[in-house]
């Protein structure tokens, strides 16, 4: 009973091979007539088909993204790490305030977002007050 519903179990889980992917041609093909009684194609319509495929592309402007750093939300752990807190607080914050000097030029490059450093932080914190500077 054991060996026949791990085989039926193996024969459900069998993955099933992927098809051969189909070439796409990159260019504009133009048809090629097959035989000698085709008529060919008139250099009106070679003309516009080539017309059609030398449409330049447009590049689309981004727009630079301005942030807020969070260089105070930096100088605010910074001070909590050395202040009269718990050593819980202390730790915490010595940590976050090094992961924030660390995210901080991220954030100013618009590499990464304001909301999602100060996520990066606050996670850091959990337990402790997170600084208003941090919010």
């Amino acid at each position: 009973m054991l060996l026949v519903s791990g085989s039926l179990l193996f024969a459900a889980c069998k993955k099933s091979e992927d098809p051969t992917p189909v070439p796409i041609p990159s260019g504009a093909a133009t048809p090629t007539p097959v035989g000698g009684d085709a008529p060919a194609m008139s250099a009106t319509a070679a003309a516009a088909t080539a017309t059609v495929a030398q449409v330049p592309v447009a590049p689309v402007a981004v727009a630079p993204v301005n942030t807020q750093p969070i260089d105070s939300c930096c100088s605010a752990l910074a001070a909590t790490s050395k202040s009269g807190r718990g050593a819980d607080a202390k730790s915490k914050s010595a940590l976050a305030s090094k992961i924030c000097s660390g995210i901080s030029p991220l954030v100013k490059s618009g590499k990464t977002t304001r909301a999602s450093a100060l996520t990066t932080i606050r996670a850091q914190l959990a337990g402790v007050e997170i600084p208003s500077e941090c919010r």
